[in-house]
């Protein structure tokens, strides 16, 4: 059956007008903040969208951590910081879920080391060490890449996810001893061991899991 011309034009005009306002409420829900949890703390994340396939992202992380290493033969309790701010642009090919980041992330790493009691450092052993160390990245402010997901799971409501990572170029360390019982040259021994072991770690893993509200 034949459709006539002003029956097809007024369908056209239809499903043009819908389009359009379905592009116009995806635009009138264009801010995000969403709230999760990731190797670098707790993360509150505004976002912005600003086309079908890009936006930008500030994760803004904030904890702590606590754990015990064995570097250079010496148990060491650490404790530190971990967080930072971000700015991440994400691509959305076909403006789908699936999204690839990168961006760059002030971050916020420290991390504090204590061994004491009776402990070799350097070439000699000691009686009533009380060693100190404390280590931060060489790159306080790191470039980062992620790929991940951002569903949506109800009206305005969404999870995503990131797997990714940031360069910090190593780590850099010093330390000292509150008891004032290791010489200097052992000491200096230790930092210099710590610090040969910690410059191949230029690569800190990013992962995070979340949920966000648009408006």
């Amino acid at each position: 059956m034949a459709i006539s011309r002003p029956v097809l034009g007024v369908s056209l005009i239809s499903l043009l007008t819908a389009c359009t306002g379905e592009k116009i409420a995806s635009m009138s829900q264009a801010y995000k903040v969403g709230v999760g949890v990731s190797t670098l703390g707790l993360v509150v994340e505004p976002s912005r969208r600003i086309g079908p396939e890009t936006a930008v992202r500030v994760p803004i992380a904030f904890g702590s951590a606590q754990t015990t290493a064995d570097i250079d033969g010496i148990n060491y309790d650490v404790d530190g910081s971990v967080g930072g701010v971000g700015l991440m642009g994400d691509y959305y090919p076909g403006a789908g879920a699936f999204r690839v980041s990168g961006g760059l992330f002030k971050q916020n790493l420290e991390l504090n080391g204590r061994a004491t009691g009776n402990v070799q450092v350097g070439a000699n052993a000691y009686v009533g060490v009380d060693l100190r160390t404390t280590g931060k990245p060489d790159n306080s402010i790191a470039p980062m890449v992620s790929i991940g997901f951002d569903g949506e799971v109800g009206q305005g409501w969404s999870i995503s996810t990131d797997v990714g990572a940031m360069y910090v170029g190593g780590f850099s360390v010093v330390a000292r001893d509150e008891a004032g019982t290791v010489s200097a040259s052992d000491l200096n021994a230790e930092v210099a061991a710590i610090n040969s072991d910690l410059n191949d770690v230029s690569i800190v893993p990013f992962i995070s899991v979340g949920a966000s509200y648009r408006w």
